[in-house]
């Protein structure tokens, strides 16, 4: 595993007793413009890990992602830190989250999902990691990061602060979780706190062209990004329309070439005409290959399962035709299936045969602040909730 690249790089340890009201710090260094984070042990496997597939991608393609070439170049990764699952959530205790670094401040994230034989890596911007950057923390007050399947918080002292939601979070399930929170304490807790910072970064980089010999391979299709509308139903819950916010950018790359801004007037047009059909804004691949064949005269759409990278790069490539993917949550789950617009595929031709160095660029209406990067055969982390590609929307 590479160094830090400060000698005080390895994670600063400090021996905290945790009551939600204080914490006591035996020891510690202070840094200007640092982040730090009270955090259980991440295993050095998915460290390494991390790095590894960080630094197999390139910064053209980071680029393309939302990010500009010189944020990609500067790009480093920081220590990685444990989220807590809140009391009556889904317990996961195999997510590790790394904050990538610029000029001290947190512009992405990678997550590492599952355990050394089936690591999974997710890479993109992320509003609960940059939301970070606005918190006031020290060595002897850290902040604790906390999640569920709906939201992620920020623990500091006996403060709560939610950092981020899922756009079909239920406002009173936020409160009753921030509730749960602060009236918890947790007593004798002993963990690390990690110094986030850009004087605290392992010296991986992202490969930048004509500094290295070794080619890269790729293609993007960029894709309106459609944020994840929400709607009530007739019950008062509330449900994201993420098959719309797919359809709807497909829709507007098969019409216009790169995304344009026709993707939001499609999007609502589309739940307007679902609802005003159904009275509901429930809908599946099969809603969605209706209103696509509907607006883009001639096109024929097929479902089929996953598929293999030959097909991706035959869609991306030759066809010049993002598809749909769907995601599934565990069996035992009772969330919703998830879809996202797989638009760039990008590999390095030195491992031609491991599939670990394949990479998807996504659309996911979830995350509207960049497209997002998961690696082909990988998992989608959702919060602490783990998804898998089943199923595939795609022209014939």
């Amino acid at each position: 595993m590479k160094k830090l690249s400060k000698l005080f790089a390895t994670l600063i340890v400090v021996v905290l007793t945790l009551t939600m009201v204080s914490a006591t710090a035996t020891s510690y260094e202070v840094m200007d413009n640092a982040i730090y984070i009270a955090s259980a042990d991440v295993p050095e496997e998915a460290t390494e890990y991390a790095l590894d597939k960080f630094s197999h991608l390139s910064a053209e393609f980071v680029a393309s992602m939302g990010f500009t070439y010189e944020e990609a170049c500067s790009m480093r990764v920081a220590s990685g830190f444990y989220a807590e699952s809140c009391k009556g959530t889904i317990e996961r205790s195999d997510v590790y989250y790394f904050p990538v670094v610029v000029d001290n401040k947190i512009v992405a994230l990678i997550t590492v999902t599952g355990s050394n034989d089936s690591y999974s890596f997710q890479f993109g911007a992320d509003e609960m990691a940059t939301a970070l950057n606005d918190l006031s923390t020290t060595a002897q007050s850290p902040v604790k990061v906390m999640v569920s399947q709906e939201a992620y918080y920020a623990v500091i002292g006996d403060e709560v602060i939610l950092l981020s939601s899922l756009p079909y979070a239920e406002q009173t399930v936020i409160d009753e979780q921030m509730e749960t929170i602060a009236i918890e304490s947790v007593e004798n807790e002993v963990c690390n706190v990690i110094s986030i910072s850009s004087s605290n970064v392992y010296d991986t980089s992202l490969v930048i062209s004509g500094e290295s010999v070794q080619s890269y391979v790729g293609m993007i299709r960029n894709v309106t990004i459609v944020d994840n509308e929400r709607k009530k139903y007739d019950d008062g819950t509330l449900h994201g329309t993420c098959w719309a916010s797919c359809a709807a950018s497909m829709i507007d790359y098969y019409l216009n070439g790169d995304g344009t801004s026709d993707a939001l007037t499609i999007r609502d047009d589309i739940l307007k005409d679902i609802y005003d059909t159904t009275s509901s804004y429930a809908g599946s691949l099969s809603t969605m290959k209706s209103y696509i064949e509907s607006y883009v005269s001639g096109t024929t759409m097929k479902t089929t399962y996953t598929i293999s990278w030959s097909d991706i790069r035959t869609a991306i490539l030759t066809n010049n035709a993002p598809f749909c993917t769907q995601w599934e949550p565990p069996e035992t789950s009772t969330y919703a299936a998830h879809v996202m617009v797989v638009c760039g595929y990008y590999y390095d031709p030195s491992y031609p045969d491991d599939s670990s160095y394949y990479y998807m660029k996504l659309m996911d209406p979830n995350n509207t602040s960049s497209y997002i990067t998961i690696e082909y055969g990988g998992t989608h982390t959702l919060n602490n909730v783990e998804y898998s590609w089943e199923y595939t929307l795609m022209k014939k």
